[in-house]
């Protein structure tokens, strides 16, 4: 059998078994570095790196079969056992110690296990479709990896030979045995190890005939519509209309074939660069939480060693770590589990038994005691305690008032892990060990059967609290952050959380409780306060961002969701209040509150599961699911699910827990500036300089270079051009012309311009070789944060008044080596200096924010000039472009472009292909004369000219709206398409830029408020009108309308709702959450009530008497009323 296939078994046995295998290795390494310390930096790396994988719900095979690979390298260390004191190891022949000769090489063990732990993190959070389609150069980076493993263990290896005399036995011969046999390993690692999803889409591709190496358009487009069928049906399974988190890479699926195609283009070094900080953040954080736990450990680690000298043949009791479960069980002759009552039953009569004996004995002792020996009296009472209850500190006695059978629910549910109803050995040591430093077993059995139970309502109180805080702050942001907050306020998340508050039980009982003085509270309040504090510790490390499963393992330690999800939530939460209160100052990223967003997803995707697991196991049992988690855990997973029902919590006033003290922060941690950092919004009224398109003006002429530098006139391109680009893959149209004008052509064909388009101003660096022509495209200013910039190769016609060809994202490399020299550059551009346009994330839709360009029929060629259609001009431009580009990159294509040598205005006043082949000279006459209206329109002002260009303004703002997806009202016909097409088609450059950004900060400030009109069916904007009859005690059903509506009568059949513009209502101007809905309905009909009293009403504006209906009264206003 060849070499590879062995290793590949022993690789795939080891992947089968990697967690014991990995936690029994840094075990033995821990033990190592006792003796010798200068590897326990490498080790801690080590065990970062394999705490990052193990940590994740789901794992690919090839990552886990790297990791195994690593853990081979590393296995080579444990060698060191067989020599001594690093001091006494040194070698006679150059005088060095193992320390010194291996010391070189720990530091290149560390980078390599950094670069495996970003690589293999980089991998997994890109989608199956990308993976698959860029296997090969996924294998080749892996393969790399794995051959500096080889090496690095074939120098330990060496080096320990020199000091040790026994043979070395290659126990883990996997790679030693490899050599250059690698590559055949790691190919057969991607052949043979593909996941469930990466087989079916590989029988899906098989099906359409299509192959993996270079797919065609074609093949991506059958894969994209074949994901999103998927997504469709996953979506149908769920009952809540649940967003995908962010950085889940089944959620991550390009929504379109160019993106689709840029992502299979992205070199692998792009990827991991863009990946950088997020992992670094989750390294960090690991590292962090391995040294908060050290102290736990050495704890742990004691009883563990106490349990092994005992002996683990004599029966399953004897694998339980703490001393009085262990003789309960064994008491009991309970064999591997037990019910899980009868076994918190055992527990209460163990304690209360120990207690009663104790009792009786200080009973007898006070009853036959000397008073005039007082202390010795004491000090029997005390030892007879402690020999009744040996497990029981005397200051921990109060505990077992605690444990009881009225609290024996909390504790089943606290030891039975997966809700099986049977406690395990390895459930009891779980218990146990989780237990914080220091506290006993009856204290740590007191919080779950009480303290868990109070520390729940005190993190209610606190999570309403700032749910309140976050409802004042939205009030006040800045104008340009309201899209943004009111998004966020509506969130999936927002709603899950309050869902998840809703559940909650027994919430009145705790009213009035002193949080801050209550003498039970107060035992378990300073551990609740350091676990808050330790996972805060680690939020702020990673930016409170929770991106996956295993990052969400980082800050919670891997444990339930119940025993996490109240203190998670609230810092969350209360990091959202922190940003929320810089938006009153600062312009927020439009992704900055997503950020938050994603994470507090996150953790309610761990709930879900959590409960998904839960739910399976009660069907087993035939258990009604439903009625069940309304019992445990005191109702946190009630509606994770289900809808919520109508109930106490939505009627409360959510200002009701606004004086709750709140502990202080004492974090050496700063809070972290926001992750995106502060933004800036301007709106620049002034005319663009870049639109000069004159080409007789002086900029025409300003910055040509010296005679003998300059291109021959004849082969010049210095001059005004203009024209059109489409995103051909997208058929997308909503853009216009782009106009810009070349002011220097140098004699080596290179050339330099700026202009302007809707996206803005624009610079232009490019070069000519013969008839091929190649330009990178830099926006001046940045789009959400990120700075904008494309390439553009095509061909110039014979005349060179002419340029045809195709656009797209700049290639990893660096432009002016690569494009401009037409060389094989080799420097890397930075991370980001490059990056495409952003895209935001609007409800459940990704809005793309790539400049969106316009299909606009070619310009009419000019008289003698071949008519070529825009598909015949892509066409030739792509099959002349192959030879060009093959020779650097081959551009990945997002639409075509057509420029030609005239000015906008002579664009914009030719007439149409149609009318020149009509009638030629009626044609040209038109022509005249639209140039003449041009010029006399640009250089008088007349009403005419300005109600005519404010219509157009007002719109081409109406249309953007529909058509950029920012509201219900979409092109749903080809009328309003035809419209938007003449209307940019006839606008200039500059004024589509500023109409554009007009939108843009229009949108920008609009309040979006979750709710569709009842009536017409329009998503609520800005004002949302609120029925106060209809919508009584209502949370979520309420009745609501547009503007635009509020006159009208509606019948709402599903829940038989039937409004009537009489009933009483309120209009709402800013983001009213779903729990302060009822008492923001309550307080209007109080204001409405009272004012109904008032014999006489004015109106405020006019003062004019009013009539007894219909009227407004605000009901912010204090002291007078306000009536419009």
């Amino acid at each position: 059998m060849p070499v590879a296939s062995v290793a590949f078994s022993v690789v795939k046995d080891r992947v089968n078994h990697f967690v014991e295998n990995s936690k029994m290795l840094m075990n033995a390494l821990d033990e190592v570095g006792k003796v010798h310390p200068f590897i326990q930096v490498a080790v801690s790396v080590f065990k970062v790196g394999i705490q990052l994988e193990i940590t994740r719900r789901q794992n690919d095979e090839k990552v886990l079969a790297l990791n195994s690979m690593m853990c081979d390298m590393m296995s080579a260390l444990v060698l060191l056992k067989k020599i001594g004191s690093p001091k006494e190891q040194t070698l006679q022949i150059d005088k060095s110690t193992i320390e010194e000769r291996l010391q070189e090489r720990m530091g290149l063990i560390i980078e390599s296990i950094k670069s495996c732990a970003k690589l293999c993190d980089s991998y997994q959070r890109r989608h199956v479709a990308v993976k698959f389609f860029t296997s090969i150069k996924w294998q080749q980076k892996f393969t790399g990896v794995a051959e500096q493993f080889a090496d690095h263990q074939n120098a330990i290896q060496s080096d320990l030979q020199i000091y040790i005399s026994v043979e070395i036995t290659n126990t883990n011969e996997i790679l030693r045995t490899l050599g250059k046999n690698v590559t055949s390993m790691m190919e057969m690692v991607f052949d043979r190890m593909q996941s469930p999803k990466e087989r079916e889409l590989a029988n899906f591709v098989q099906s359409k005939g299509g192959v993996t190496t270079s797919p065609d358009d074609q093949l991506l487009k059958e894969v994209i519509r074949n994901f999103q069928q998927q997504q469709k049906e996953d979506k149908k399974s769920v009952k809540e209309d649940k967003k995908l988190v962010k950085g889940n890479p089944e959620s991550d699926f390009p929504v379109d074939l160019s993106s689709f195609k840029e992502e299979l283009n992205k070199e692998i070094d792009i990827v991991l660069a863009a990946n950088g900080k997020v992992f670094e953040r989750a390294f960090e954080a690991i590292e962090i939480s391995q040294r908060e736990v050290k102290g736990t450990i050495v704890h742990e680690s004691d009883r563990v060693i106490e349990t092994i000298l005992a002996g683990v043949n004599h029966g399953p009791q004897e694998r339980i770590l703490d001393k009085d479960l262990y003789h309960i069980w064994k008491e009991m002759g309970w064999r591997g589990s037990v019910k899980a009552s009868h076994f918190v039953m055992a527990i209460n009569d163990y304690f209360s038994a120990k207690l009663n004996v104790a009792i009786n004995e200080i009973q007898m002792i006070a009853n036959e005691s000397n008073p005039e020996s007082p202390t010795e009296n004491l000090k029997d009472i005390a030892s007879i305690a402690q020999l009744a209850i040996p497990a029981t500190p005397a200051e921990d006695l109060w505990t077992l008032r605690y444990i009881t059978v009225n609290r024996a629910q909390p504790l089943i549910e606290a030891l039975d892990d997966d809700g099986s109803s049977f406690i395990t050995v390895n459930e009891v040591n779980a218990f146990t060990s989780s237990r914080p430093q220091g506290w006993s077993l009856p204290r740590w059995i007191a919080y779950w059967t009480m303290g868990f139970e109070m520390t729940t309502q005190w993190y209610y109180r606190r999570i309403l609290r700032l749910f309140s805080l976050l409802s004042d702050s939205s009030k006040d942001v800045l104008p340009a952050n309201r899209k943004v907050v009111s998004q966020f306020m509506h969130s999936w998340s927002i709603h899950a959380t309050e869902d998840l508050l809703a559940g909650c039980r027994d919430v009145n009982d705790w009213d009035g409780m002193d949080w801050a003085d209550h003498s039970i509270f107060l035992k378990f309040k300073s551990w609740v306060l350091e676990n808050e504090g330790r996972m805060n510790k680690v939020l702020r490390t990673l930016v409170y961002y929770i991106d996956q499963d295993n990052t969400l393992n980082i800050v919670t330690g891997g444990s339930r969701p119940e025993t996490y999800v109240m203190p998670l939530l609230y810092l969350l939460l209360e990091r959202c209040h922190s940003v929320m209160k810089q938006a009153h100052d600062v312009v927020l990223h439009p992704e900055e509150l997503n950020v938050l967003h994603y994470s507090i997803s996150s953790v309610h995707s761990a709930i879900r599961d959590r409960v998904e697991k839960l739910q399976a196991i009660y069907k087993l049992q035939n258990i009604k699911k439903e009625e069940k988690l309304q019992t445990i855990f005191f109702g946190l997973h009630a509606y994770t699910f289900e809808t919520p029902e109508k109930g106490e919590f939505w009627m409360q006033d959510p200002h009701r827990y606004d004086m709750i003290d709140e502990p202080p922060d004492d974090l050496d941690v700063p809070e972290p500036e926001l992750f995106y950092g502060q933004q800036i919004e301007e709106l620049d009224l002034d005319a663009d300089s870049t639109n000069n398109t004159d080409p007789e003006s002086p900029a025409s002429n300003a910055d040509q270079e010296e005679p003998g530098s300059v291109a021959q006139a004849s082969q010049s391109l210095i001059g005004a051009w203009s024209g059109t680009y489409d995103y051909t893959l997208q058929h997308r149209s909503d853009v216009g012309l782009v106009s810009f004008l070349i002011t220097q052509h140098s004699s080596d064909d290179r050339f330099y311009c700026s202009g302007v388009d809707t996206w803005g101003p624009f610079t232009v660096n490019g070069r000519v070789n013969g008839e091929h022509i190649t330009f990178l495209k830099e926006y001046a200013e940045p789009r959400d944060g990120q700075n904008v910039s494309w390439l553009c190769e095509g061909l110039l016609n014979e005349e060179r008044d002419k340029i045809f060809g195709n656009w797209g994202p700049p290639p990893s490399h660096d432009i002016e080596s690569h494009a401009l020299d037409g060389d094989n550059g080799d420097a890397q551009a930075e991370p980001g200096e490059q990056e495409g346009a952003a895209k935001e994330q609007h409800d459940d839709e990704t809005v793309d924010h790539t400049p969106p360009i316009i299909n606009i029929e070619p310009v009419a060629p000019k008289e003698g000039e071949e008519d070529m259609t825009r598909e015949d001009c892509v066409s030739e431009a792509g099959s002349a472009l192959t030879t060009f580009t093959d020779a650097t990159e081959t551009l990945t294509s997002y639409g075509s472009f057509v420029l030609y040598r005239r000015s906008v205005e002579c664009t914009h006043c030719r007439p149409s292909d149609e009318e020149f082949k009509e009638n030629k000279t009626r044609a040209i006459w038109r022509l005249v004369r639209n140039v003449a209206k041009y010029h006399f329109q640009t250089r008088h002002l007349t009403w005419e000219g300005i109600r005519e260009r404010r219509d157009k303004r007002q719109m081409y703002l109406e249309l953007w709206r529909k058509k950029s997806g920012y509201s219900d009202a979409t092109f749903e016909n080809t009328a309003d398409e035809s419209k938007w097409s003449e209307l940019v088609r006839t606008l200039r450059p500059s004024d589509l830029h500023l109409w554009h950004r007009i939108a843009r900060f229009k949108d920008h400030r609009e309040i979006a408020h979750w709710y569709i009109c009842d009536h017409c069916g329009i998503e609520l904007k800005s004002t949302r009108i609120l029925c106060l009859e209809c919508s009584e005690e209502e949370f979520l059903n309420t009745v609501d309308l547009c503007s635009n509506c509020q006159t009208e009568s509606v019948y709402r059949k599903r829940d038989n709702k039937d409004h009537k513009p009489t009933h009483q209502m309120i209009q709402l101007r800013r983001v009213v959450m779903r729990i302060e809905i009822n008492s923001v309905m309550l307080h209007a009909k109080s204001r409405l009530k009272a004012l109904s009293e008032k014999d006489d009403k004015h109106c405020t504006y006019c003062e004019k008497e009013l009539p007894e209906r219909p009227y407004w009264c605000c009901t912010q206003c204090e002291g007078a009323s306000k009536f419009r």
